[in-house]
């Protein structure tokens, strides 16, 4: 009897000793894949970094590669500040020009940073007046230096094109005005084109 105790104890102590084995183990293999996964992030902030750096200061090159990708990011930019602009008008609010936080359009300070918030007054050209950025098509106030959506620079050498002269387009659900660049109505939100 007092054999088959001590058997019992030495395979209880061994599969205790299995477990805590076991247990670091996992412990160890958490670390570490929380520390290759940290890594593996910092290494993509600045491949993020390097990109931002020679998009600013080498995106105007000849190299037909980094304008393709040029253009891309002006594109992906226009657009997502559309999608801004329409949220900002659905929710009437306006965005921090210190923090870039959502406040609404009637606050006086930023409610995140404390910034004044200045009432912007939109001089908006109408469609017979404006021009429209040669990039992205976004109108444009006369004279212009950068388009303000997608932040081409306008060089004077090449004209900027006039708007045409359209019928405004009108919401195929409920018939409502629905201005250039908007890509759903805010009257009952069917999706544009």
């Amino acid at each position: 009897m007092a054999s088959f105790i001590d058997n019992l104890d030495n395979k209880i102590s061994s599969f205790g000793r299995s477990m805590l084995n076991k247990g670091k183990d996992v412990t160890d293999s958490v670390r570490l894949s929380a520390a290759i996964k940290e890594s593996e992030e910092k290494q993509a902030e600045v491949y993020r970094r390097i990109g931002e750096y020679v998009f600013e200061n080498y995106g105007e090159s000849e190299d037909s590669q980094l304008q393709a990708w040029r253009s891309e990011i002006l594109e992906i930019r226009a657009q997502a500040q559309q999608y801004r602009d329409q949220l900002n008008r659905l929710k009437n609010t306006v965005n921090c020009p210190n923090c870039g936080a959502a406040v609404p359009a009637d606050s006086a300070f930023c409610s995140a940073c404390g910034t004044k918030i200045e009432k912007q007054v939109q001089n908006v050209p109408g469609p017979q007046s404006g021009a429209v950025c040669p990039n992205c098509g976004a109108l444009m106030e006369e004279g212009a230096a950068f388009c303000t959506s997608c932040g081409t620079r306008i060089q004077r050498s090449e004209p900027v094109a006039e708007m045409p002269k359209e019928e405004p387009a009108v919401c195929p659900n409920c018939g409502s005005e629905i201005k250039p660049g908007q890509m759903f109505c805010i009257k009952c939100g069917s999706k544009i084109g």
